[in-house]
C-alpha cells in the first residue's frame, strides 16, 4: 500500500518554485508593512496554495483563483513549501 505525499517540504523563496510548480505560503518575510498588506489585499498570505504560472524577474502566480504580477524582488521575500501534487 502507498501513500501519496501531499505534505510540502522545507520552505523556499517564491522565486525559486519553477513555473507549473505549487507551493504553501508559509510565511512573507517583508519589513515594509504596506507591501505586507498589499500582498495579503491581493490573496497572497500564510497557508494559501499558489502555483506558479510564469517565472523570471516578473513571476506570475496563481493564487485562490486570481492570477498576481509579482516582481522577483518582493516575490524572494515570500517563503512557500513546494507541495508535490501539482
Amino acid at each position: 500500500m502507498t501513500a501519496m505525499n501531499t505534505k510540502p517540504s522545507a520552505a523556499i523563496p517564491l522565486t525559486e518554485l519553477p513555473a507549473g510548480q505549487s507551493g504553501l505560503v508559509m510565511r512573507i518575510e517583508e519589513d515594509d508593512h504596506a507591501m505586507l498588506i498589499r500582498l495579503k489585499t491581493m490573496g497572497m498570505h500564510e497557508g494559501r496554495l499558489v502555483r506558479v504560472v510564469r517565472s523570471g524577474s516578473r513571476i506570475i502566480v496563481s493564487c485562490g483563483g486570481t492570477r498576481i504580477g509579482l516582481s522577483a524582488e518582493v516575490a524572494r521575500h515570500v517563503q512557500v513549501a513546494p507541495t508535490s501534487n501539482t
